[in-house]
C-alpha cells in the first residue's frame, strides 16, 4: 500500500511531509487506510508521531486496529523514552 510504502522511504528532506500525510490518514473512515497509515507511523519510529494513534483511539471500530494502535503507541513512546535518557 502506498502510505505504508510513505512510512518505509528513507529521505531525511520528505520526513516531515510523509509524516504529516500519514497522521492525517490514521484519520480516515476507511479501516484499511487507517491500518495502511498506522503501519506507516510505526515504521518511522519517529515519536513526534505519537499523538495520532492517542487521538484516533476514541474512534477505532475494528478491534484488531485498536489494538495494534496500542502497540505503535507503545512503540513510539518505548523510542522517545530511550532518546530523553
Amino acid at each position: 500500500d502506498a502510505l505504508l510504502q510513505l512510512g518505509l522511504i528513507e529521505d531525511s528532506p520528505t520526513h516531515t511531509t510523509r509524516l504529516a500525510v500519514l497522521e492525517e490518514s490514521i484519520k480516515s473512515g476507511l479501516v484499511g487506510l487507517r491500518d495502511a497509515a498506522e503501519l506507516g507511523i510505526a515504521s518511522m519510529d519517529d515519536p513526534r508521531a505519537l499523538p495520532a494513534p492517542h487521538k484516533s483511539l476514541d474512534r477505532q471500530t475494528s478491534s484488531r486496529l485498536l489494538y495494534d494502535l496500542h502497540l505503535v503507541g507503545e512503540q513510539l513512546e518505548r523510542i522517545q523514552q530511550c532518546q530523553d535518557s
